[in-house]
């Protein structure tokens, strides 16, 4: 599998984890497109998009953190 930027990944039982080294705001909106396409029965109530967007903004914070 390639992961969001464009180099081969590991999966975790379908399940891409290099989009948390990914600080691209896109390929996590994508994410989450796909992410509730695979699975409709998730419910999107304001924890689950808190647990989202806390760990996009996570993920940038690392990137930042480990590029200087």
């Amino acid at each position: 599998m390639k992961d969001y930027n464009g180099e081969e990944t590991a999966e975790m039982g379908g399940y891409d984890m290099s989009i948390h080294q990914n600080p691209d705001g896109q390929a996590w909106a994508q994410f989450f497109m796909k992410t509730i396409e695979e699975n409709p029965d998730i419910v999107i109530d304001e924890e689950f998009m808190m647990g989202w967007f806390c760990n996009a903004m996570m993920a940038m914070c690392d990137y930042v953190q480990n590029t200087d």
